[in-house]
């Protein structure tokens, strides 16, 4: 077979088949003929894995599918039924909401995103949100990221439009871009249509995009003393909406007219949405209204701006929030009325189909990341018998997922790997960050090497089965972080006092200090090691947020006020050289360092 140069896998499936019988051990052997068949698709599917010789790439490190979900097709099922289900019932009050619970590193926010393509072929509306330990720098930060997101998007089509209408140039404007045009206008339109000028200022405080979307609102917008109420006892009306000034008596619920605009005495915007105040240290909301009729006043814009966005193509809408137990009690609210309040949908005498809402929520189940407060809102939303809720506790994947993800990482058939890996699922119970994390020390330690001269990776299954794992994930990395170079392992900490993920002006910023002088050079190490990874042009990221944690954890409490500071400090220094209305939007980070 080598004479006809059939590449070696092939030869050693065919070996193997012919010395079957004479194998002294369980390794490699073929359990069955759908062994032999699942080899010979692997083959065929995949040729660039199964059928390439050498290792996956020149420093014989292990390659891991990092877009592929193993094992959790049951799961994947309960979602699409829960969306189905959303979709069939938004001619009704029926609402459904899924929540996914689960330890840290079993692949939450790896099945839902996994997902997204799917629902975006088929029309829906994606949003996404994550919730972090170190970046709830403002109440509601979070689901408004989630909207910005998309808003950015709408803003930067609109600039890129308008600046080819102005070359006039029929020859670069095509078919693609008038579409894009027509799509454009017609959400700019239907945001107009549902806020007030007054409401999406207001909004820009949370939702900065909302400022480039509409330019001409915010230079035109002046707030009127004659149309508004004062706290002299003149109570008047803003768009029909009536509001008390008791100094911390609310109104039970405002009117759910649409264009809303806030009232002065709520918030004092100065035209720019710069400022949003939840409620004062006392609970009591602002000086003119109570906290119950200002949070009501915005989540109500909230509500018409989700209505705004998928109203025009009936779009239903895929709303993911990440990491739940580490959500503000403001965050969880505007979740519980965007969730339970129907005014952002269409009245059910209207021809046209209603909006659609699918909410899914996941968190970390295990005991000390759980909070009371996300315990009582999902215990709220589940009581409701209106919400159609569906619970999902992801567990480790079984060991036929945990099978397809080492054959795959190794580029070897299932059945020549089926005894370690199912040394490797025992150990790690199949948790898909602790099989990563495991195997990659598994290589570090040499327990796991790869052979030239039989170009594939081998081990002793004996020595592997002796290892004792008896600690945790976060453990495990800890140990791995005490390898990296001193310089690789600052780096990460400073990165990690930003959150999940950090923006590279900043880092390259704090480059220029002598005490972070080699600070991009040794994220370079730390993206070959896999610890982090380059989500775009201008964004870091941690790979996952259980390694940010590790790393962070590791700063001892009376060194991390410390770290904080000086990277703070560091920053508002540097800001005095930067007045550029690009640079001026990494403020929030830099009051988040300090």
């Amino acid at each position: 077979l080598e004479k006809f140069s059939l590449p070696l896998p092939i030869r050693r499936l065919v070996g193997d088949l012919m010395e079957c019988g004479k194998l002294s051990s369980n390794e490699g052997k073929f359990c069955s003929l759908r062994d032999v068949q699942l080899e010979i698709k692997q083959m065929k599917n995949e040729p660039e894995f199964f059928l390439a010789q050498g290792p996956c790439n020149s420093n014989n490190n292990l390659e891991f599918k990092e877009t592929t979900l193993y094992g959790r097709t049951k799961e994947i099922e309960e979602i699409v039924v829960a969306a189905h289900t959303a979709l069939t019932d938004r001619g009704s009050d029926m609402k459904s909401v899924v929540f996914i619970g689960g330890d840290p590193g079993v692949g939450k926010s790896h099945l839902v995103n996994s997902l997204k393509q799917q629902f975006l072929y088929r029309g829906w509306l994606f949003f996404g949100a994550k919730f972090g330990r170190l970046t709830q720098n403002e109440p509601l930060s979070t689901i408004s990221s989630g909207l910005e997101a998309y808003l950015r998007t709408i803003a930067k089509l609109k600039s890129n439009i308008e600046d080819v209408n102005l070359e006039n140039n029929p020859v670069a404007y095509d078919e693609q871009q008038e579409n894009q045009e027509e799509y454009v206008n017609i959400i700019v339109s239907s945001i107009l249509r549902h806020l007030s000028p007054a409401g999406i200022v207001f909004l820009s405080g949370l939702i900065p995009s909302l400022k480039a979307l509409f330019p001409e609102v915010f230079r035109s917008v002046v707030m009127d003393d004659d149309s508004v109420s004062d706290c002299d006892g003149n109570n008047g009306t803003t768009d029909g909406v009536e509001e008390t000034c008791d100094n911390g008596n609310e109104s039970d619920r405002e009117d759910s007219s649409v264009g809303n605009e806030p009232n002065e005495n709520e918030e004092r915007m100065v035209g720019d949405g710069s400022s949003i105040n939840y409620d004062d240290d006392n609970g009591n909301g602002n000086d003119c209204m109570g906290a119950g009729a200002y949070r009501n006043k915005l989540h109500y814009l909230f509500r018409q701006l989700l209505k705004a966005i998928s109203e025009p193509s009936h779009s239903p809408i895929f709303f993911y929030v990440d990491d739940l137990q580490w959500a503000d009690s403001a965050s969880l609210t505007l979740l519980s009325s965007l969730v339970l309040e129907s005014d952002h949908f269409n009245n059910a005498d209207e021809e046209e189909a209603r909006q659609c809402l699918f909410v899914v929520g996941s968190y970390r189940s295990n005991e000390e990341d759980y909070p009371e407060i996300l315990n009582q809102f999902i215990s709220e939303i589940d009581s409701v018998p209106s919400v159609r809720v569906t619970n999902i506790s992801l567990g480790g994947i079984a060991k036929s997922g945990t099978n397809s993800m080492i054959s795959d990482a190794l580029r070897l058939p299932i059945r020549l790997i089926r005894n370690f890996s199912d040394v490797v699922h025992k150990k790690s119970a199949g948790n898909p960050l602790f099989v990563k994390i495991f195997m990659t020390s598994l290589v570090e330690d040499h327990y796991l090497t790869y052979s030239l001269e039989e170009q594939r990776w081998k081990w002793d299954i004996d020595n592997v089965r002796d290892i004792s794992i008896n600690e945790n994930v976060a453990a495990i990395l800890r140990n791995k972080l005490l390898r990296l170079p001193i310089k690789v392992f600052e780096a990460l900490q400073v990165m990690s006092c930003f959150g999940v993920k950090v923006d590279q002006d900043v880092l390259s910023i704090l480059s220029g200090s002598d005490q972070f002088d080699e600070l991009i050079s040794s994220l370079g190490y730390a993206i070959q090691e896999g610890m982090i990874e380059k989500r775009n042009e201008t964004t870091y990221g941690f790979a996952h947020d259980t390694i940010q944690q590790a790393v962070y954890e590791y700063l001892p409490e009376a060194c991390m006020k410390e770290f904080h500071f000086k990277i703070g400090m560091h920053l508002v220094r540097a800001l005095r050289g930067f007045v550029t209305p690009e640079f001026l939007q990494c403020n929030s980070i830099t009051f988040l360092a300090i």
